[in-house]
């Protein structure tokens, strides 16, 4: 927040698949040890892209081996720092999140696809990362 009460919201513009990837790279340097950090955007918005750039940043994980938890819904990935990132495009609801024992990891660093299904379990200050579709392929990357 800033001094005057609203939000910080910045942009980013991504040219490239490579822009992405180091817009995560350099985000992932703020990110705390624990914390929820929430990607949105429309299905192949680049939200995955993003997660591994940020997973490999401070887990040293190989890319190849970085996955979307799509069926899963989580993987967590252990190094330097650990990260569990979600997949919550199939949960309906937050009570379907409780039940399969997800909240569990919330006291971690998250990062969390699809979290517009299980935000109002989310009552911790959290980063948002959106992902929108511009002309010729760019995206615009707008962090708050």
């Amino acid at each position: 927040m800033s001094k005057d009460g609203l939000k910080k919201i910045n942009k980013f513009t991504s040219n490239s698949l490579e822009d992405t990837l180091i817009f995560g790279k350099d985000i992932s340097k703020s990110l705390p040890d624990r914390g929820i950090i929430f990607l949105k955007g429309d299905l192949g918005s680049g939200k995955t892209t993003l997660a591994k750039s940020i997973i490999n940043a401070l887990t040293k994980t190989p890319f190849y081996l970085i996955t979307s938890p799509t069926f899963t819904y989580v993987h967590t990935y252990n190094g330097p720092k650990t990260i569990h990132h979600f997949d919550c495009y199939r949960i309906k609801t937050s009570a379907e999140f409780i039940e399969l024992g997800l909240s569990d990891y919330l006291d971690s660093l998250c990062l969390i696809e699809w979290p517009e299904n299980i935000n109002r379990l989310i009552s911790q200050p959290h980063l948002t990362i959106t992902l929108r579709y511009k002309a010729s392929g760019k995206r615009e990357i707008t962090y708050e």
